[in-house]
């Protein structure tokens, strides 16, 4: 058996569970350490194994660690599952769903192809009436909330910026990994006081965030989840913001 099939059956049956280099090599008995670093960074290439800096359940140090992820019920990093644990809630699909709670959350809002043609702040940059619907509800609730851009990576709202044309879903899985990493370098600073982050982003902006986030112990929530493009719009057409 491979040193990266060994550390693969002790990730499987330890499944959510992040672990170090350090103490996987002591664990799992491999040494040196070199040959756990460079297993594990293949294996966190792949699904269901995500590698991401966190928090080591063993030894609680904040570095490079890796988990399997997606191995059983309660997780699918690409988010094309409803959780059954509070890691993901779960989220109903309903277009009749009236309100939304983003009180105490963190909220991320992708970005959006329809823009207005000259500089501005990132906020009246994107033009969609999805991406207006969204905004409208966010600042409602009076959370905290971020624009997931395809260019710019992690965007606060007053960023002032000119219109682009960049879009993830022109990138490969590796750019949009390179992508995701650096949102999430940023982000960790912001998310330290929020258990609950609150996205609306398609897959392809979320299939890396999710689950890191996770990872690093954080409630993430995905409010639009399974509704078709006029379906969402249904939905914020109707919803409202728990005060």
């Amino acid at each position: 058996m491979t040193v990266r099939q060994r550390l693969g059956d002790y990730l499987f049956a330890n499944p959510n569970i992040p672990f170090c280099d350090d103490c996987l090599s002591s664990i799992v008995q491999i040494k040196p350490r070199q040959q756990v670093q460079h297993s594990t960074s293949v294996l966190g290439k792949h699904l269901p194994f995500q590698r991401c800096h966190g928090v080591c359940n063993r030894c609680a140090s904040h570095k490079m660690v890796t988990a399997a992820v997606g191995t059983s019920p309660i997780f699918d990093i690409s988010g094309s599952k409803l959780m059954k644990r509070h890691a993901i809630a779960p989220v109903s699909a309903s277009t009749q769903q009236k309100f939304v709670d983003l009180r105490r959350a963190l909220v991320l809002v992708s970005c959006v192809k329809k823009k207005h043609a000259r500089e501005m702040p990132a906020r009246d940059l994107y033009a969609s009436t999805w991406f207006e619907g969204i905004r409208r509800l966010v600042e409602a609730s009076g959370a905290e909330w971020f624009i997931l851009s395809a260019l710019h990576g992690l965007l606060a709202p007053d960023t002032v910026i000119s219109p682009y044309e960049c879009t993830l879903n022109a990138m490969s899985a590796g750019e949009r990994r390179e992508w995701a990493n650096r949102v999430l370098e940023k982000l960790l600073h912001s998310s330290k006081v929020h258990e609950r982050i609150v996205i609306f982003a398609g897959k392809r902006y979320r299939e890396y965030l999710v689950g890191p986030l996770f990872l690093l112990g954080k409630v993430v929530e995905i409010p639009m989840h399974g509704l078709r493009q006029g379906e969402q719009l249904n939905w914020l057409a109707k919803c409202q913001t728990v005060d």
